[in-house]
């Protein structure tokens, strides 16, 4: 979809069909930049997602997201994402005063931070600039009270692992 006439008919479409909840991913591939700072890649503009709100909002319908850091967080914070609608997930900003006044919920996923590809690797260097950037918005996110919820939406491991998550 491209531009918020678009974005509302797509939420439309998964609402007359049923839907519950509409997720958004507000960033998708992450990596490190030349400086070593971690990068994702935002997908949807502010007015995007606000006719995505809005238009699921209209149905009495709540909004997720998944968004890593940087510029696609931003957008979902800017686009009305909040507490009482959305899901703000990994590496959260809790320096934002929305944040801070426990209008948006930390959903953290911990489970995959054991297996990251190998340290002299491309992705290796991403899965390690995650871990330490997840570490500070975490350390960020209790200091400042921030509603955190632990939860996951990775799916392809066996189901019969009884060891739980690895922090």
């Amino acid at each position: 979809m491209d531009g918020p006439v678009e974005a509302r008919k797509a939420a439309r479409q998964q609402l007359e069909h049923g839907a519950d909840w509409i997720k958004v991913y507000m960033t998708h591939r992450s990596w490190v930049d030349k400086q070593g700072n971690l990068v994702s890649q935002p997908t949807l503009t502010v007015e995007e997602l606000k006719a995505i709100v809005d238009e699921t909002h209209g149905w009495q319908k709540k909004v997720a997201c998944h968004a890593y850091n940087g510029i696609g967080l931003q957008r979902a914070l800017d686009g009305g994402l909040r507490f009482d609608r959305a899901r703000i997930g990994d590496y959260g900003r809790a320096d934002r005063a929305d944040a801070a006044a426990g209008d948006v919920v930390l959903r953290d996923t911990f489970a995959y931070y054991d297996d990251w590809a190998p340290a002299d690797t491309l992705e290796g260097k991403r899965d390690r600039a995650r871990a330490m950037v997840h570490e500070t918005s975490f350390r960020k996110a209790l200091k400042a009270h921030l509603k955190i919820v632990y939860g996951t939406d990775m799916g392809g491991i066996p189901w019969t692992e009884t060891d739980g998550a690895r922090v």
